[in-house]
């Protein structure tokens, strides 16, 4: 319960941040957050059904539609 409310906020750069998939969720913060990140909310199939690039810190968003949720850092360079 704890990681899924934390998600990424423990992380202080991108670079060390996973990828993190949040099931059973259908909308996500930032507060807190130290980088932005960019969102894929999946259907029940794990199907892409909206994405949201770049979301800074300090937002919130939602998708009703989505199932799960994945989070993935956005870095300065691959």
């Amino acid at each position: 319960m704890l990681s899924r409310l934390l998600g990424l906020i423990p992380y202080k750069t991108a670079n060390q941040a996973p990828p993190l998939l949040i099931l059973n969720c259908n909308a996500i913060h930032t507060f807190f957050m130290r980088f932005p990140i960019t969102i894929l909310f999946l259907d029940q199939n794990m199907k892409i059904i909206k994405i949201k690039t770049n979301l800074n810190p300090f937002r919130f968003c939602i998708c009703k539609k989505a199932k799960h949720v994945l989070e993935i850092p956005v870095v300065d360079h691959l």
